[in-house]
């Protein structure tokens, strides 16, 4: 059984991936949906041909910042080293 809060994501996700007009960030939020639902990452892998690396950071990205994770002009955390 699926918890509350793993249908809230995927309904979250859903309604992302319907709504943009972007194909990477679809891309992105489908392959965090394909996780949350239970897929393998090689799956994932093979079905989006996209690596195993951008599963795990997309995935991230999610759980840090929400959907504003998976746009493509989120930026992240600051880097820790300077201009210089």
């Amino acid at each position: 059984m699926i918890s509350q809060h793993l249908q809230a994501a995927i309904a979250e996700l859903q309604e992302f991936i319907d709504n943009r007009p972007d194909a990477r960030e679809v891309r992105k939020a489908l392959a965090v949906k394909l996780v949350y639902q239970g897929y393998k990452y090689e799956e994932i892998q093979t079905i989006l041909d996209v690596s195993v690396g951008s599963i795990t950071s997309w995935k991230r990205a999610y759980k840090e910042y929400g959907i504003l994770g998976l746009r493509l002009n989120h930026k992240g955390r600051k880097s820790y080293l300077s201009g210089e």
